[in-house]
């Protein structure tokens, strides 16, 4: 059973603006493409500085109710490396459905995402990626 991971902090901005909400959501979704960002769609989450690749998921479900992911819809993300930020090839993740922890932060009351990575899967290293396409 997924679980949201109880990690929230509400910080005040600085400026006396709205308070900061920080989260993170256990999400099951379907990798349904990953390809080269020629063409970037509205609503894209960058979440590299050197992002190059774009990479499109379906959210079977979602460990809570939240207002910024719905079951169904479709996100797409721009990344630096697939294989890294996914843990194998790209061209096999393509079609498999995997655990991911989407984590972000919400002012008042908007989500800005800043990071998707496999539940329970650490980050691979550039020099462990040999022999890989990115």
């Amino acid at each position: 059973m997924l679980g949201i991971v109880p990690t929230f902090a509400l910080v005040a901005g600085s400026d006396g603006g709205p308070a900061t909400e920080r989260f993170r959501l256990a999400i099951s979704a379907t990798v349904k493409s990953i390809d080269v960002a020629r063409e970037i769609p509205q609503g894209t989450i960058q979440l590299d500085f050197d992002a190059r690749w774009l990479v499109v998921i379906t959210v079977e479900s979602v460990d809570v109710k939240d207002a910024s992911v719905d079951v169904g819809s479709n996100l797409a993300f721009l990344i630096h490396f697939p294989s890294m930020r996914l843990g194998m090839d790209y061209r096999d993740a393509i079609g498999k459905t995997m655990a991911f922890e989407l984590s972000g932060e919400r002012v008042g009351g908007a989500a800005r995402y800043l990071d998707l990575a496999i539940r329970g899967a650490g980050r691979r290293t550039p020099g462990r990626d040999r022999g890989s396409a990115p």
